[in-house]
């Protein structure tokens, strides 16, 4: 067994090394998550997948899918 070891430390340090990365990695993701941070690099303005990231967040009133330009406002009956 002392003889595998001896043979095998460099492997067996090397994994631990990424074990200890990767459970860092995790570690910080979650906390990030629990913090409301987001794994985006800016806004959603941008974003192709604005929309399917971030589901639960309303668009900005100035996109054009919630305020076409094209159509007039209905017009109100007036009655005497």
């Amino acid at each position: 067994m002392l003889i595998w070891l001896q043979n095998h430390i460099f492997t067996i340090l090397i994994c631990a090394v990424l074990i200890a990365f990767f459970g860092w990695l995790v570690y910080t993701l979650i906390r990030d998550r629990k913090q409301g941070k987001s794994s985006c690099c800016g806004g959603c303005a941008g974003c192709a997948m604005a929309g399917h990231c971030h589901p639960h967040t309303v668009k900005p009133a100035d996109t054009p899918e919630s305020k076409p330009e094209d159509t007039a406002p209905p017009a109100e009956e007036v009655t005497v």
